[in-house]
C-alpha cells in the first residue's frame, strides 16, 4: 500500500506522536500525524496490540483522542488515508501511566455556575483569598487604573486615511503600540478593578472603554488578525472576551449583544488565520 509522507515541511506542521517505540505516560495517549495534503474523506486510526485488543477511529482531523483507557503493554499503531497508508509504528504503555479522558468544552463549562461571572479567571469565593495573598499587585492593579482614566477612551484604529506619507506611516506604527495599553493593560486592569475592588469609577470607564472598542468596524483591514498591521486586531482578540466576562453585570442586554457579536467576528478571524 501507497504511504503519505511523515516528514514535517514547515514550522506549522504538528509534531507526530507517539514515534516509534516510544513509552507514552498518559492513557490513552494523543495519536497525532502530518495530514496527507490529499486527503478528502478523512482518516481511519487502527491501534491494536498482541492480546486481541484492537479499535478503529474515524476522523477528519490529522488527531485523535480515544474516548476510552487503553489497556497496557505494546500497541501498533497505524492511520490510513483513502488507499494509502502512514506505515505501522510501536508504542507502550507502562502501568504508571496516568489515566485520563479528556472532557470535552461542554463538560467543563457545565462545572461553573451558570449565570455567574467572573467564569474564566476565578470565581467570586476566591476573591478574599486573591486579595489577602497578592497586596503588591494590588497596588499595581491601582497605579494602572490610574493610568487607564488618564489615557481616556482611544479613537478608531487608522483605517480611512489613504495618505502613505512617513509621517502618517510613523503616527500608525506609534498608534499600533501605544493600543496594547489601551486593550491589553488598560481594559483588563478596569475590569479586575471592578470584580475585586468595587471600584464603580473603574468599572464604568471600563465599560465605555469595552463598547467603544467593540463598536469599530472589527471587520475592516487595519483591525483584522489576517494582515501583516495586525497588532491592534490581536490585542482586540486577546482581550474582549476576558472585559466581557469581568464586566458582565455591568451591561445591558443590547450591549451584550454588541461585545458578543465583537467577540464572534475576532473568534472567526482566529479560526481562520
Amino acid at each position: 500500500m501507497q504511504k503519505f509522507a511523515q516528514i514535517r515541511t514547515n514550522p506549522n506542521e504538528i509534531f507526530p506522536y507517539p514515534l516509534q517505540n516510544e513509552i507514552v505516560f498518559e492513557n490513552p495517549p494523543c495519536f497525532v500525524w502530518i495530514k496527507d495534503k490529499e486527503n478528502k474523506d478523512g482518516y481511519k486510526i487502527v491501534v491494536k496490540n498482541d492480546s486481541g485488543f484492537e479499535r478503529e477511529y474515524q476522523t477528519f482531523k490529522n488527531y485523535f483522542y480515544p474516548d476510552e483507557v487503553l489497556p497496557t503493554g505494546e500497541f501498533k499503531w497505524n492511520v490510513f488515508s483513502g488507499n494509502k497508508e502512514r506505515g505501522s509504528m510501536t508504542f507502550k504503555i507502562p502501568k504508571n501511566a496516568v489515566e485520563f479522558i479528556r472532557p470535552t468544552a461542554k463538560e467543563i463549562f457545565d462545572t461553573v455556575p451558570e449565570k455567574t461571572h467572573p467564569r474564566l479567571l476565578f470565581l467570586k469565593e476566591d476573591i478574599q483569598n486573591i486579595l489577602d495573598e497578592h497586596q503588591d499587585d494590588l497596588k499595581v492593579l491601582k497605579r494602572n487604573v490610574q493610568v487607564a482614566l488618564n489615557d481616556g477612551i482611544p479613537k478608531p484604529p487608522y483605517s480611512t486615511n489613504k495618505d502613505s506619507s512617513n509621517n502618517h506611516c510613523l503616527q500608525t506604527r506609534v498608534y499600533y503600540g501605544n493600543f496594547r495599553n489601551f486593550a491589553d493593560r488598560n481594559l483588563i486592569a478596569l475590569g479586575l478593578a471592578w470584580q475585586l475592588l468595587e471600584d464603580k469609577d473603574a468599572a464604568e470607564f471600563g465599560r465605555r472603554l469595552l463598547l467603544e472598542i467593540c463598536s469599530w468596524d472589527l471587520e475592516h483591514h487595519f483591525v483584522s488578525v489576517y494582515v501583516p498591521n495586525d497588532e491592534t486586531g490581536l490585542s482586540i482578540a486577546r482581550t474582549i472576551s476576558a472585559a466581557f466576562d469581568l464586566l458582565y453585570d455591568l451591561l445591558n442586554d443590547d450591549e451584550r449583544k454588541t461585545v458578543i457579536k465583537a467577540i464572534e467576528v475576532m473568534a472567526f478571524q482566529c479560526y481562520n488565520r
